[in-house]
């Protein structure tokens, strides 16, 4: 009887230094070592926001219900507790995200200008936002392509998503009614992938609203890794409602699938967030801002210090620093490394994409005409064979699996050495290939 009273004993006493340690951990972790609540600060201290003539614009996202939001890195414990207290019945939650933009027209000449080339829009990797391909951008306008470019959810200028960004957003039936024709709605199973996919699918359809953009815009698109998964992802949707032209897709360095391939300190790394974050929130927290975040800027500091790499590179490692300075950052960065180790779902939608059998379901018309479907875009795939980041055999893999499909679009495949961020090595061989891709695809 003793003994058993004993265990009990011990078992609540440790239950009691459990919970204990558990709440001062949580209200440690409530005091966000973050400077900015939100990236309206970022804005208005930014140089660079004014200077460079970034714009934004409304791109709400709607979410079925707390669950939605897992892939966002918010606590849907929190959320769902939130949302209790909200009058009425909820039926959705609505985030209003303002997006960050860049878009350039050339200026009319003989030699620029063209009204038949297409509006390029540039699709950011994972960590730097569009600030780092400001460069990218000066070549295609000079060149004479319109280009749009923009900040990702979570990064750069564009806002992020963080429970107090919900707090006046929960929409009952009766305000769902009048939501804007360019939100999307996320179901319980969304990926922070298929969120980015939306965001730019909303963008679009916002650009066209505000005139910005026509509906007989002819679009090329630039991902560049990451970015290149979000537009794959958005070709698979096609949820816009407009009658935009996708001529063609370059691809750089992208992530087409696993990324886990080649076991490099950075996919070790990955493999280790994705398993600690599995104990909670609280751990995913914790390790995030005592352990990932620091890592995560003494890589750049030292990159930023390292003299071989070229100015315009430093400008993008300086931004990408700055950008922790805002709430809800730490969240989505800690929230897309462990989802980006396995996109295998990119593999079944290119398989998809290069058979065409998705074809009756995304045909567009530009004045009556039809106009390419996602089953004869012309692709370009720029990639580096000593990339430590995307594993160059699944890029090939891919490849090859749209030649064995027997694609109908052309393939143009280019490639480099120079590691994932090859294209700072290589910046005007680089460019010479997309444009003469991108000319080809007229």
């Amino acid at each position: 009887m003793q003994a058993t009273f004993g265990v009990v004993a011990l078992t609540a006493s440790a239950l009691i230094v459990v919970r204990y340690i558990v709440v001062t951990l949580k209200r440690r972790l409530q005091n966000d070592p973050y400077e900015f609540v939100s990236a309206i600060d970022l804005r208005a201290t930014d140089k660079t926001f004014k200077e460079m003539r970034y714009q934004i614009i409304d791109t709400p996202l709607v979410f079925e219900d707390a669950l939605s939001l897992r892939a966002t890195g918010l606590d849907v414990g929190e959320v769902s507790r939130q949302k209790k207290h909200v009058n009425g019945s909820p039926s959705s939650i609505r985030v209003q995200i303002k997006t960050a933009y860049r878009l350039i027209n050339p200026e009319p000449s003989p030699t620029s200008g063209d009204s038949s080339k297409p509006t390029v829009v540039v699709v950011h990797g994972a960590t730097l936002g569009s600030v780092g391909y400001l460069r990218f951008q000066d070549q295609l306008v000079a060149a004479g392509y319109p280009c749009l470019m923009y900040d990702g959810i979570g990064r750069g200028y564009t806002d992020r998503i963080t429970k107090e960004s919900l707090k006046f957003n929960l929409v009952t039936d009766h305000l769902e009614a009048r939501q804007p024709d360019n939100c999307s709605r996320l179901g319980p199973k969304c990926s922070l992938l298929s969120i980015l996919a939306v965001q730019l699918d909303t963008l679009l359809k916002a650009l066209v609203a505000k005139g910005d953009l026509t509906e007989n815009t002819v679009i090329s698109f630039i991902g560049v890794s990451l970015g290149g998964a979000v537009v794959t992802s958005f070709m698979d949707m096609m949820r816009t409602g407009v009658d935009l032209r996708i001529q063609s897709i370059s691809y750089h360095v992208p992530v087409v699938g696993r990324v886990v391939s080649k076991m490099t300190w950075n996919m070790c790394l990955m493999l280790f967030v994705t398993c600690m974050c599995k104990l909670g929130p609280v751990v995913e927290k914790l390790l995030f801002r005592y352990m990932i975040r620091k890592i995560m800027l003494a890589r750049a500091e030292r990159k930023r210090k390292d003299e071989s790499i070229p100015m315009e590179q430093h400008f993008g490692i300086s931004h990408f620093i700055a950008q922790f300075r805002v709430k809800g950052c730490g969240n989505f960065m800690l929230s897309l490394l462990h989802q980006v180790v396995n996109l295998s779902t990119l593999e079944d939608v290119h398989a998809r994409l290069s058979s065409g059998s998705d074809v009756d379901a995304i045909k567009q018309s530009v004045n009556g005409v039809k106009s390419r479907n996602n089953s004869d875009v012309p692709l370009q795939f720029i990639y580096a064979r000593d990339d430590d980041e995307v594993d160059f055999r699944e890029v090939e893999k891919v490849i090859s699996l749209y030649e064995r499909n027997h694609y109908s679009g052309t393939i143009d495949v280019k490639v480099f050495t120079g590691g994932h961020f090859m294209l700072y090595g290589n910046f005007e061989e680089v460019m010479e290939h997309v444009f003469a891709f991108f000319d080809h695809a007229l």
